[in-house]
């Protein structure tokens, strides 16, 4: 038998459980996403009377979104999706070949750079990054074979890694290929002492959203732009989640909420009552002033510690962890 498989693969879209779920919790995680980030900046403002409003609306755009995928994938895609894999004793990889859907990826960057839609390009950037994909046998993962709709799954301990399409005159080989490489490499040894890290990542977002919300405060009572908190903890999800160079934004943007309130401590003032009295505004502050300073100096103590933890590696991404689980 051939230590080396490669082939071409058309993947009915709507019919896709696997496609179609993946897509469905796509478009619910952001609506997750988006729902918090709406919550905590609206209320940090005390403006709770606006938040249901706002999550409906979101609610009904994002199903809307959902609806205009599936016509996409009917209509332009032709509910078909041309890959490649290529099976080997060294990795197992994934290409897509379809040249609407790489050219549908970078129209959506490029429109998203010209319209100045942030999310646009991300999303654009991201599918690019997917386009191909490969696991080496050094990771840390396991097979779930399915004979009945000639699927194998690679999945670490908390998600899919990579669904392997096969056809029905293939599977019984490449199953048997990515048996046999599994084992011969320790791959699934490497997965069981592993622990799943969603836990750990649910606390870390749990504890990071936290620490941002005196930042929100701050833009209402010291004159911090609100721009800066919104980032802050978009930012600091990204960290989590994603990349941990972006500690380094984390700790800039901190520095800025720093500056800001300083700049506005020692703004000087005339008096109500006196008009030729100057004071600093920081002479004013009460009980509560004090009390909201304090609190966000331990946010972000924490979130500085956070980001720093990052960058030195104490703290691993969900990204992260998933390139070292593929071996990459």
């Amino acid at each position: 038998m051939t230590d080396m498989l490669v082939w071409d693969m058309e993947i009915p879209l709507l019919a896709s459980g696997d496609i179609l779920g993946g897509v469905l919790k796509a478009f619910l995680g952001a609506l997750l996403i988006m729902g918090g980030l709406m919550t905590v900046i609206f209320g940090s403002q005390g403006d709770w009377h606006d938040i249901l409003p706002i999550l409906g609306m979101l609610a009904l755009v994002t199903g809307g979104l959902l609806g205009v995928a599936a016509l996409v994938m009917g209509l332009v895609f032709r509910n078909r999706l041309r890959v490649r894999y290529s099976l080997g004793s060294e990795s197992i990889r994934f290409e897509l070949t379809d040249t609407t859907a790489r050219t549908t990826n970078r129209l959506v960057f490029w429109l998203g750079l010209l319209a100045g839609r942030p999310q646009a390009m991300g999303a654009g950037l991201v599918a690019q990054s997917q386009e191909t994909v490969t696991m080496t046998w050094e990771g840390a993962f396991v097979a779930v074979y399915d004979p009945n709709r000639f699927l194998v799954t690679l999945k670490n301990r908390w998600r899919n890694l990579l669904v392997v399409h096969c056809t029905p005159t293939n599977y019984a080989s490449v199953a048997n290929l990515i048996e046999r490489q599994l084992a011969a490499h320790g791959t699934v040894k490497r997965y069981m002492g592993k622990k799943s890290p969603l836990p750990g990542l649910l606390g870390l977002t749990v504890l990071t959203v936290a620490s941002c919300v005196p930042a929100f405060l701050l833009s209402e009572e010291y004159d911090v732009h609100l721009l800066l908190p919104i980032c802050l903890l978009c930012f600091c999800l990204a960290t989590v989640w994603l990349f941990p160079l972006f500690g380094y934004v984390n700790l800039g943007l901190i520095a800025l909420h720093v500056g800001s309130v300083f700049i506005d401590a020692f703004s000087k003032h005339r008096s109500y009552f006196n008009p030729s009295d100057i004071y600093e505004r920081w002479t004013v502050y009460d009980g509560d002033d004090w009390a909201l300073l304090v609190l966000a100096g331990l946010g972000f103590a924490w979130l500085i510690y956070f980001s720093v933890g990052a960058l030195r590696g104490r703290f691993r991404s969900a990204l992260s962890g998933d390139m070292d689980d593929m071996g990459e």
